[in-house]
């Protein structure tokens, strides 16, 4: 499966022809877009388009984030709509519940993922998170109900151990779906091992942990 969001390979790659025949020989092929591209009428076996709304069209408008790391806003301009196209992020959203939904979890588990907001890589530039709040590299953040169940408030200690490490860090509460948590990257690598996708080779950036009450080190678990 090959997921696109935006760019036309026949026309900012270089021979054209060598990616024409590359996108029909992939089984699935998923563009998110806001206009049909070259590219996206290339046949396959598979083809699915999903019509995406612009910045000036999502309701009270939207945000960006620059690689330098600067948030821009875009204000809702009123006009025409299209019924079917959505925001991008919510397309995106959508497919990531519909993952969380699927995940077989332990009722003691959690699944957690890195890269919060609008972090770039591993660079900060400040100490505290402008989108957050928080100050600090240790933050876990996690639903109400789920802090609520495990007897947790904000600011408590608490320990992530999945298979292969362990994760000391304190408790946030966040508007995050509730079975799932967020850490900050590259932090949270040493809960992640080297697992990759047996299609696509890309990285999994995500875990399966279980949680506690009280400090830990950062360490491999004994």
């Amino acid at each position: 499966m090959l997921y696109l969001v935006g760019g036309n390979f026949l026309e900012t790659m270089p021979d054209p022809d060598y990616y024409r025949d590359a996108l029909k020989r992939v089984r699935l092929r998923i563009h998110q877009d806001l206009v049909l591209y070259t590219s996206t009428l290339v046949d396959g076996d598979e083809v699915l388009v999903l019509p995406a709304a612009t910045r000036y069209e999502q309701r009270g408008g939207g945000t960006s984030t620059s690689t330098e790391r600067r948030v821009r806003f875009s204000p809702e301009i009123p006009g025409r709509r299209i019924a079917e196209a959505r925001a991008e992020w919510e397309i995106l959203a959508a497919i990531g519940i519909r993952t969380l939904d699927g995940a077989s979890l332990a009722s003691d588990e959690f699944l957690v993922t890195t890269r919060r907001g609008k972090q770039f890589n591993s660079m900060t530039h400040h100490d505290r998170d402008a989108l957050t709040g928080t100050t600090g590299r240790d933050a876990v953040f996690m639903a109400a109900e789920d802090a609520a169940r495990l007897g947790l408030d904000e600011g408590s200690p608490l320990r992530l151990v999945s298979t292969l490490g362990a994760f000391a860090g304190r408790c946030r509460i966040a508007a995050v779906k509730p079975g799932s948590l967020q850490i900050y990257w590259p932090e949270g690598n040493i809960l992640i091992g080297r697992r990759l996708d047996p299609a696509s080779g890309e990285p999994d950036y995500n875990a399966v942990v279980r949680v506690s009450a009280g400090p830990a080190r950062n360490a491999a678990p004994s």
